[in-house]
């Protein structure tokens, strides 16, 4: 009420502002009774039509030129000076947090130049209102263009889409029938339009140049406005992921609280038409400034090139296939060929070259003495002039192609050392002889590939494996051969086919093998039973578990421990099949080798897959069993694609680091990166020379300090890399890797984070948000703190090599069994040490759900309640953390099912939620306990950090990462950076090779998404 009256204001203060306008009107009324109509029309008819109309009310926002202070991250084009949305730079975003939102009217009118669309930028986004990445999310609203033609379109409180909006190859009105997007009004590529929507009480109505183009009721009186961002020039994806940029230029964009009329927006698109050219408009895109630096063809020698090709190397390699180890030293586990320790950086060429191209590409990165290469080895997928059609029938083969492919990489580098990825999908020949074997989805629909569980695919797929590594172990390339990636599943990474298009797995062998994989786990028929509380099933007719029954939550955000075992049984059957038959293979590769060679694999994403929904479609939850299996040695995943931009942190899809060198296990970040050479319009794509070489630097040195391997993948353009600067800082890299082999990579970590794969079994398709915020979100924000820490999986707990920290935080410990709890107890009794405790810790346990098995857990009591609608965070404890940063006074608000709120009366209660304490400290007797309700912020664990007298290297929240002899800082924002050295040392600036002789303190001035990388030299002891 309080906003519908506040928009009556508004109008009514417009109304006083017009009454001499309304006298005129008067006046004119009574010229035209005394004179005639004729008469006063042809005298200064234009003014005279202007006094007629309803003039428009202002703005309560409005962007315009280059003078924006409401717009964060303004981004103008350097040319046009107005905004610019380019792929560069989606992160701009209105200030409205002074707007009172009018929920029956709302109208967005703005001026807007696209680029002509290519394909892939069809979906483009003027204005949207969301925060979808976390809970609760909402989209408020959005407006942009699907193939030029404007939609509007919001969700209600229950999340269901409504508005004027594109559906397959339609434009969908309310009441009509829908219309073909190619039969609608669409803005003038390359031209200046004028467009604008308007909300009226469910009426939704949207223009073009001035006029009324399509309007419909939607029957929904009130839109639904949250505290989501306004995003300027782009929009989100479903997880939260930047999205569908305009790709051109912005102006005056107006946000109104009242409905304007067809009139009033007419009056707008009169008035400023003439600032606008009206011809064709020449705009360079950020990708387009950089073109003249592109050299796809490889025309261009670089020099580095030219010099490596003066004194070409003669190879290193013995005449036999070498014996590949992993061995632990400098503190951490690195690779050995034939007993001496290698750098494992590494390159991987487009996989769609034909072979002069493939030559081209191998060769800068030979001259800039990267040594090991990775090619994959197709058996399906036609991909340009990719490696394909050489496995022709049962134990047929035509393996010249792969030779000559190889033979290839060899030429253009005589040392090079080759892992080979095996594609494990297979032919049209053997699709169409057993269709009965693909993957089904609960709709019946069939993949176009195998189930993970199809006995007669791992059997042939495991001869043709065999075959081909036998093959190759006796031509004269094996000396160049150290490893081989099994790459099943889909896009090589063990997900399962058919997983994008619906629940799997329905098909009659996934069937089979659940009902096989039941028979191992229950002793028999009464057992199953019980568990499933079902008196009819039995082990010939138990079915997988239909949608409705996956996607349902007993708890809120969790699955019953005890009513939900169907769905429970059958998560984890789908990662136990997953990682065996990966397993299979990967026992297969060593069975076949000739001397021992390294087998990895694209595996241990649950981390990644957290809140998204595909987790639980998945087999990605059996890590624990593979890292343990002898038959792996690597792991291997892309850099994350959502968070890889300058200024953000460039995690690994496996965050499990610490457990993987726990474990003696190799991994190699994959940077698939699309530098500002790519034509793509990806939102992960670098945009500027300058954020290339800085995001290049911090994937190295992150390499550098996380102790593992780096391989550069060309996967989206062959001539991505192929530029003097960027290949040059690849020589630096290289040869600094090589160089520093033997200095410590030891972790400096006084923090230890665990997750729980077991306990995101547990975790409903309603909670799978919430989970995203307490595991990926929360990883981003720990990057962030100033300290370092390591990243393991809760089963390592117990092992007797997990040394010591000072603070423990459990990220997701959901699901505890009595000996995890007694096992957790006891690490932290070692040393007295603290924990963070997230969420719902112990909750969930063999014997259902319950807060008692919290409390056994932490040492704190708790009672459970449910928000009934979101609700604000507010301080108690009047601390740092509360005096600034997004912890508490960020003004979002939070809802939970189930929620937990501290009752134990000894604690210290840091912040409530509806009155809820939900942040809290205690003393236990294992050491101080601390419990977050609310998902972890940097700045809350820098406050625990200060209270556990844990170093901070810095407190700025820049991204950052150290081990005992390196340290990283990239930027997330411009200013002066202070570094604190945990004590005095000489520092090495990697990048650019200056000295700082016996400092403490490091200052450097630092632009947002800058790179810095140091080794701090420790003094020797006299």
């Amino acid at each position: 009420m309080k906003k519908r009256l506040l928009a009556r204001r508004e109008n009514d203060s417009a109304k006083s502002r017009t009454v001499p306008e309304a006298l005129l009107k008067w006046a004119l009324l009574l010229l035209v009774l005394i004179l005639g109509w004729p008469t006063v029309m042809r005298a200064e008819s234009g003014q005279m039509r202007t006094l007629l109309r309803k003039p428009c009310p202002p703005p309560v926002c409005e962007i315009q030129g280059t003078v924006n202070p409401l717009l964060f991250n303004a981004f103008y084009h350097p040319d046009h000076h107005v905004v610019w949305a380019d792929t560069g730079k989606l992160d701009m975003q209105l200030d409205t947090s002074s707007v009172s939102w009018n929920p029956e009217a709302l109208t967005i009118a703005s001026w807007v130049l696209p680029r002509q669309c290519n394909e892939g930028e069809s979906y483009r986004m003027l204005a949207f209102k969301s925060m979808r990445g976390e809970l609760p999310g909402h989209v408020d609203f959005k407006f942009g263009f699907k193939e030029l033609v404007p939609e509007f379109g919001f969700k209600d409180r229950q999340g269901v889409w409504h508005g004027i909006l594109r559906n397959a190859g339609h434009l969908r009105i309310p009441g009509q029938k829908p219309i073909l997007l190619q039969h609608c009004r669409q803005l003038r590529p390359d031209h200046w339009n004028f467009v604008a929507a308007v909300f009226d009480r469910g009426r939704v109505s949207l223009y073009l140049d001035g006029k009324l183009v399509a309007s419909g009721n939607t029957g929904v009186r009130e839109l639904f406005f949250s505290d989501a961002p306004f995003r300027v020039g782009y929009g989100e994806g479903a997880n939260g992921e930047k999205s569908s940029c305009l790709e051109g230029l912005i102006d005056r964009l107006s946000v109104y609280t009242v409905a304007l009329t067809d009139d009033q927006i007419m009056q707008l698109y009169d008035r400023f038409a003439p600032s606008y050219p009206k011809e064709k408009v020449t705009l360079i895109s950020s990708r387009e400034m950089h073109r003249t630096e592109y050299d796809p063809k490889f025309q261009r020698k670089l020099e580095l090139v030219r010099q490596y090709e003066k004194h070409l190397p003669a190879s290193d390699l013995s005449v036999r296939s070498p014996a590949m180890s992993v061995m632990e030293h400098a503190g951490r586990p690195m690779l050995c060929r034939d007993g001496v320790l290698e750098s494992g950086m590494c390159m991987m060429p487009y996989p769609g070259n034909d072979n002069r191209d493939l030559f081209n590409s191998s060769r800068d990165f030979a001259a800039a003495g990267v040594d090991y290469y990775t090619e994959t080895l197709f058996t399906w997928m036609q991909w340009g002039h990719n490696c394909v059609n050489w496995w022709l029938g049962p134990g047929q083969y035509d393996f010249a192609k792969v030779e000559e492919r190889l033979r290839v990489m060899i030429a253009a580098n005589p040392k090079a050392r080759l892992i080979l990825r095996l594609k494990l999908n297979m032919p049209n020949w053997w699709r169409k002889r057993y269709p009965e074997e693909m993957a089904m989805t609960s709709s019946g629909w069939r993949a176009e590939q195998p189930s993970l569980t199809s006995k007669r695919w791992l059997k042939d797929i495991c001869r043709m494996v065999g075959d081909l590594v036998r093959h190759l172990e006796q031509t004269d390339i094996a000396p160049h051969i150290v490893g081989y990636v099994p790459a099943g599943g889909l896009s090589s990474e063990w997900l399962w086919w058919g997983a994008p298009q619906g629940m799997i797995d329905y098909s009659s062998s996934n069937v089979t093998a659940f009902r096989d994989y039941l028979r191992k786990i229950y002793p028999d028929t009464a057992a199953l039973r019980k568990a499933w509380n079902d008196p009819q099933v039995t082990f010939q007719n138990a079915m997988i578990p239909p949608p409705k029954v996956r996607a349902a939550g007993e708890d809120g955000y969790f699955r019953d421990a005890l009513s939900a075992r169907w769905e429970i049984d059958y998560r984890h059957f789908l990662s136990i099949a997953t990682s065996r038959a990966l397993l299979q293979v990967a026992r297969t590769i060593h069975e076949n080798s000739a001397s021992r060679k390294l087998v990895g694999a694209f595996y241990g994403y649950s981390t990644q897959l957290a809140g998204t929904g595909a987790l639980w479609n998945n087999g990605h939850n059996n890590l624990v069993e593979v890292l343990n299996s002898p038959d792996i040695d690597f792991f291997c995943s892309p850099t994350v694609y959502d968070r890889r931009r300058g200024g953000e942190e460039g995690d690994y899809q496996n965050r499990y680091i610490a457990s993987l060198r726990l474990h003696g296990k190799l991994y190699w970040d994959e940077a698939d990166m699309r530098t500002h050479l790519h034509a793509g319009t990806e939102h992960y794509r670098t945009a500027t020379p300058k954020e290339t070489s800085a995001v290049n630097w911090r994937t190295f040195g992150s390499s550098l300090i996380q102790g593992v391997n780096v391989w550069w993948f060309l996967i989206a353009d062959n001539a991505g890399f192929h530029s003097e600067r960027i290949m040059n800082e690849i020589a630096q890299m290289s040869k600094l890797d090589r160089e520093l082999l033997d200095v410590s990579k030891e972790s400096a970590a006084e923090i230890a984070v665990f997750c729980d794969e077991k306990s995101m079994l547990y975790v409903s398709s309603k909670g799978a948000g919430r989970e995203k915020e307490y595991i990926p979100k929360t990883h981003t924000e720990l990057r962030r703190v100033g300290a370092p820490f390591d990243f393991y999986m809760l089963s390592d707990i117990s092992n007797a090599k997990l040394r010591n920290y000072k603070l423990y935080i459990f990220l997701n410990v959901w699901h505890v069994t009595p000996e995890m709890r007694e096992a957790i107890h006891r690490k932290l009794a070692e040393k007295y040490s603290a924990a963070i405790w997230v969420y719902a810790p112990g909750y969930l346990s063999p014997s259902g759900n319950s807060v008692e098995t919290m409390r056994e857990l932490t040492g704190f009591t708790f009672r459970k309640f449910k928000t009934t609608e979101a609700l604000p965070l507010h301080p108690v404890k009047a601390t740092t953390v509360q005096a600034g940063g997004r912890f508490s006074l960020s003004g979002r608000k939070y809802e939970f099912n189930p929620g937990f709120a501290v009752s134990s009366p000894d604690a210290k209660i840091w912040a409530e939620l509806g009155g809820e304490p939900v942040v809290a400290e205690r003393e236990t007797p294992s050491g101080r306990s601390f419990y977050s309700l609310i998902p972890l912020s940097a700045e809350w664990i820098r406050e625990v950090c200060r209270a556990m007298k844990i170093h901070l290297y810095c407190d700025s929240g820049d991204v950052l990462q150290a081990n005992r002899n390196f340290l990283m800082l990239h930027a997330t924002s411009a200013g002066t950076k202070r570094i604190i050295l945990p004590s005095r040392c000489d520092v090495r600036n990697l990048i650019d090779g200056s000295l700082i002789a016996d400092v403490d303190t490091i200052t450097v001035e630092l632009a947002s998404g800058d790179t810095v990388i140091y080794q701090l030299i420790q003094k020797e002891i006299q």
